[in-house]
């Protein structure tokens, strides 16, 4: 009975990765096909109608709620469901992720290629990188609504100026004591104080813009504070998970040197670029040391134009911020900084 029942098993089937796709170079190619079909137009077609639909569900607080997973289990769907519509007939989805695992174990462990094409497809689905999507496109919205119809027209000449006036405000109002008229708090905690105050009618490019004032203290010393607000490279990727890498256009010490160029390389995550967010942004970062006071050092730093030399009022990346670093008034372990 048993020799009767071993004549009649079939062949051995070979295993799933091999099915269909029966060489690496298969698996390879299988791969470029799908990064291109997320690379397409209808791809972005269909995800920008997702995300216009969905984004007003979401909300800037911390908490995850059940709709959110919702979406993005739909979201997910859809994705498939294009794939699927837009690869070749004779593709099978089963068989590429079979054989998926040992090529990236494999062969495609060296391809560069490789690599660029998995963290696209990882970061389309992952779920994190899809609520920042929705955030990113409702705060754009948001913005875009209470922006005037006829923004303000502003020479280079008076970037330029604004920026120094807003040097000098900072530094006053970082040594001014008590609260002045039309500031209001809304945060004050024994190591950080939050104020905000409309910006003058006549000034103001929103309806909701408004100045806010920061202060914190912090448990460092001097040079370390520089360190966290200041200093680009290798550390910075300690505190900023965004930070990539940079290139320093102009001036070469980024404690001394009063005014130094930077273009930076940045990762927000596959769907927020590919929302239009830049990966990269070129910055200016303007010091005035011991000033307002000797030891103390206030700064600008703002998207920077190199072809015309002047602020990028437009950049997505870099606005206009702030500040002044000052030593602590009782305790010398620790820094002060306002912005």
């Amino acid at each position: 009975a048993e020799e009767a029942h071993l004549s009649c098993v079939a062949p051995p089937i070979p295993p799933l990765q091999h099915s269909n796709m029966s060489s690496d170079e298969e698996v390879f190619q299988g791969l470029l096909k799908i990064q291109a079909i997320v690379e397409s137009p209808v791809f972005n077609k269909w995800r920008a109608a997702f995300v216009d639909k969905h984004c007003i569900s979401f909300s800037f607080e911390d908490e995850n709620k059940l709709e959110y997973t919702e979406l993005h289990d739909d979201y997910a769907e859809g994705i498939e469901d294009l794939l699927e519509e837009n690869l070749p007939k004779e593709f099978s989805m089963e068989s590429f992720m079979g054989a998926l695992p040992a090529y990236l174990e494999g062969p495609g462990k060296e391809k560069e290629e490789t690599g660029r094409a998995v963290t696209l497809l990882l970061g389309i689905s992952d779920f994190p990188q899809f609520k920042d999507m929705m955030l990113y496109e409702k705060q754009q919205r948001e913005e875009a609504a209470s922006a005037p119809s006829v923004p303000p027209l502003l020479s280079a000449k008076a970037e330029v100026i604004q920026v120094e006036e807003l040097l000098d405000l900072c530094a006053k109002l970082s040594i001014q004591d008590g609260t002045p008229d039309g500031w209001q708090t809304i945060l004050n905690k024994p190591d950080m104080k939050c104020e905000q105050k409309l910006v003058e009618e006549e000034k103001r490019s929103s309806k909701s813009e408004c100045y806010m004032r920061f202060a914190m203290t912090t448990g460092v010393n001097y040079k370390e504070c520089l360190d966290m607000f200041l200093y680009y490279g290798e550390r910075r990727k300690m505190w900023d998970t965004n930070y990539q890498s940079h290139t320093v256009l102009n001036g070469g010490d980024l404690y001394a040197d009063e005014e130094v160029l930077l273009e930076v390389n940045v990762n927000y995550g596959t769907l927020v670029h590919m929302m239009g967010l830049p990966k990269s942004m070129t910055i200016k970062v303007i010091k005035k040391h011991d000033f307002p006071k000797p030891g103390m050092l206030t700064f600008a730093s703002m998207g920077w134009d190199v072809t015309n030399n002047c602020p990028d009022t437009k950049s997505k990346l870099a606005a206009l911020k702030t500040g002044t670093i000052s030593p602590h008034p009782t305790d010398p372990s620790k820094e002060r900084k306002s912005c």
